[in-house]
């Protein structure tokens, strides 16, 4: 079930369901520990849900335009989240 498992993640962290909020050891090396979104930053994310969009793609510009990598990736969601957009 490791491609399920793997393909899943991938779904969550895209859409910021899931964050790392550190390590823990479980024997051989560690591990990262993540959990979900609405409970580790609960009040950003009311706060987050507030805004529009667009209020949301202001505050993000100054970053994208510092951090191409960031950008290109942050596009790539974003199509994916809202194709046609």
């Amino acid at each position: 079930l490791e491609p399920l498992y793997t393909k899943s993640l991938e779904q969550l962290w895209s859409r910021l369901a899931i964050v790392a909020f550190g390590e823990f050891d479980e024997g051989a090396f560690p591990s990262l520990a993540i959990g979900a979104t609405s409970l580790i930053f609960e009040e950003l994310l009311r706060e987050a849900e507030a805004l529009s969009l667009a209020e949301a793609e202001a505050l993000l510009a100054p970053y994208l335009a510092r951090l191409p990598l960031l950008a290109k990736q942050h596009a790539k969601v974003m199509a994916r989240l809202l194709p046609g957009a």
